[in-house]
């Protein structure tokens, strides 16, 4: 029963049954209502119960102070509409009594007109009260819609929740977001990105509260003032991207990625008294009575719902992904979230279009030039198993075809490594334009520095994404795959466990191998296993879809 209208009529036609106003026909009319239709059988129980409160306890007729205590039964307008029934209804015209006789005589008793004629103010005043009710209290929670979810990835809800789906509309119910990513819009036009475990509500059309969790939020300038309450703080929008983090122990973080927010301790925005605007790249913590600027960690955010390709990646569980959450280098991360792992650039380099898109939005690749690199390295084994396994791919686009080191790890069979016994596995262009992967011993003459390599059966083109992928495991073929297709083998299997690799390094140059890689790389990935072609094409058909 979703129409204000039909409620209101069968309020009505309630309350006429209760003075006995009401006509057979309409009694008659009703009660088959009451037989065909659930849901006004609740509806009628609801009012008949109400109207029953009313009678035996007036004094259940009370404001609710609190502005954010939706469970009262009443609001302030309910007063103003019960006085202002009781002043437009009719004036009963009483019967002035008689003097008392001296000798005591019994009270008459007043007639049925009398007694219809004195409770029209009040039935007025119930049905006033009825009708109020109905809109303040149930209308807003079945009608107003605050929200939409857009996009869901790998989402799992409380089982006591409804499994929601894109499309669904979000009023002010709280969600309980077990796993997974539920990128949702308010109606004032804020996209909110939830990570799961979440719990959430929307409280109004730009404003959301979040009793714990993570969420990105990027709010365009029309939906400016879009505000996150949290148990400890509040942070509000001046039309930005921003993350917040609310953890088990009522702290609040907010890192901002792009714009300003002014975030204010306390939960209540009227009484918070301590306040910081922070820009790009600013964070700051709220706990208790304390708020405190604290290293921004950007990286540490999701922006957006993985792409097919991305999806993919994880799904085979990477020891290490390293790619572009966003547009901005410092985003640059591995989303695996290895310990310890640090990534340095020489220079920043520049942001452009990545090989692939979806509706969740575009990929983003570094641009690299010759003189600069990236850096990926840590005390203990970057990557390791019992044999030496792995499997390295990655999306990269050449500038020009022309002799050029594209990646190289360093490998050693003593942690931490000695430059004596260390060598590298690399992966360059020649200058034919051919994939070459081999191992480099820099410390050797020079006729014997390259060890097992193997090229690509045809030249890259300038100016092209290509989809690579190595494969080198004990006691197998060491394998190269070009978009998704077998490029090149090694002659023999490998007989040896491969060593640990301490270093990774993007562009970098080394010794007589070429310059640094001069052209666009992204979506670096390290598995420590080998990888079948199978799983291979599959990431690569993946990454074509739109």
């Amino acid at each position: 029963m979703e129409s204000v209208r039909e409620k209101f009529e069968i309020t009505q036609t309630i309350l006429r049954i209760l003075d006995g106003s009401v006509s057979p026909e309409e009694f008659e009319s009703f009660e088959k209502l009451l037989q065909t239709r659930p849901d006004v059988r609740t509806f009628y129980l609801s009012v008949i119960e109400n109207t029953a409160q009313f009678q035996k306890t007036p004094g259940i007729l009370q404001w609710e102070l609190a502005e954010e205590d939706e469970e009262g039964l009443l609001k302030q307008e309910l007063w103003l509409s019960l006085a202002e029934m009781e002043q437009v209804s009719p004036a009963v015209r009483i019967k002035k009594e008689s003097p008392t006789p001296l000798a005591p005589a019994p009270t008459p008793k007043p007639s049925s007109t009398f007694r219809k004629t004195s409770l029209l103010p009040m039935l007025a005043s119930i049905a006033a009260a009825l009708m109020l009710l109905l809109y303040t209290h149930w209308m807003p929670v079945r009608d107003t819609q605050h929200g939409q979810i857009l996009e869901t990835f790998q989402a799992r809800f409380d089982e006591e929740f409804e499994q929601y789906s894109p499309g669904a509309s979000l009023g002010k119910q709280t969600l309980r977001l077990q796993q997974g990513l539920v990128r949702i819009r308010t109606e004032q036009g804020a996209f909110v990105l939830l990570e799961g475990p979440a719990e959430f509500r929307l409280e109004n059309d730009n404003q959301l509260f979040l009793i714990q969790g993570k969420l990105t939020a990027d709010v365009p300038k029309n939906a400016a003032g879009f505000t996150v309450r949290t148990p400890s703080a509040c942070i509000l929008d001046y039309g930005t991207k921003f993350g917040v983090l609310m953890d088990q122990y009522a702290k609040t973080e907010a890192h901002v990625l792009e714009g300003s927010v002014e975030m204010r301790l306390g939960s209540d925005l009227r009484t918070s008294q301590k306040a910081v605007r922070l820009t790009a790249f600013q964070a700051a913590s709220a706990s208790g009575h304390i708020l405190a600027l604290i290293p921004p960690k950007v990286q540490d955010f999701t922006y957006r719902i993985p792409s097919p390709f991305e999806a993919s990646v994880q799904t085979l569980e990477p020891l290490l992904y390293l790619r572009l959450k966003e547009k901005l280098p410092q985003t640059f991360s591995d989303i695996t979230g290895k310990s310890g792992l640090q990534i340095q650039f020489s220079s920043e380099p520049q942001i452009v279009q990545g090989p692939f898109s979806s509706p969740a939005g575009p990929s983003y690749a570094l641009r690299m030039m010759p003189q600069q690199s990236v850096r990926i390295s840590e005390v203990w084994p970057i990557f390791e198993n019992d044999s030496g396994d792995y499997t390295v791919l990655c999306w990269l686009r050449p500038d020009s075809i022309e002799p050029q080191l594209i990646w190289s790890h360093r490998s050693a069979q003593n942690i931490p490594a000695v430059p004596e016994n260390s060598y590298y596995r690399i992966l360059r262009i020649t200058e034919e334009g051919r994939l070459e992967h081999s191992a480099y011993y820099p410390n050797r003459r020079p006729d014997a520095q390259k060890v097992n390599s193997i090229l690509s059966d045809r030249p890259l083109e300038p100016d092209r994404w290509y989809f690579l992928a190595v494969t080198h495991a004990k006691g197998a073929l060491k394998l190269m795959y070009l978009n998704g297709r077998l490029c090149a083998q090694s002659a023999r299997p490998q007989e040896t466990p491969l060593e640990r690799y301490t270093e990774l390094s993007f562009g970098r140059s080394l010794d007589e191998l070429g310059t640094g890689f001069s052209g666009a790389i992204t979506d670096i990935a390290f598995f420590n296993r080998a990888l079948s072609e199978k799983e291979i094409q599959h990431l690569y058909q993946t990454a074509l879809r739109r």
